[in-house]
């Protein structure tokens, strides 16, 4: 669904993860058509994350979500 999907999302990686190898988050990366932030960071699958990652989540969320950005104001969801 990858080469399908058009909504805003994180695509995060952590770089020892074992479950979801490194290629599976590559191959999303080069596959998803919509906007994204690729996010990578040391851990495992289960690590807790940096403040790093939250920071990059929080402005994606603020570039994206917010109702009066430019991209969310093209989302049919957002109202005017």
């Amino acid at each position: 669904f990858a080469k399908q999907c058009t909504v805003p999302a994180i695509l995060a990686h952590a770089k020892e993860d074992d479950f979801i190898g490194v290629k599976h988050h590559d191959e999303l990366t080069r596959v998803y058509k919509g906007p994204y932030k690729a996010i990578t960071f040391p851990g495992d699958h289960g690590s807790v994350r940096p403040e790093t990652f939250y920071d990059a989540v929080k402005s994606f969320f603020i570039l994206h979500l917010t109702p009066n950005s430019e991209v969310a104001q093209s989302l049919t969801w957002v109202p005017t």
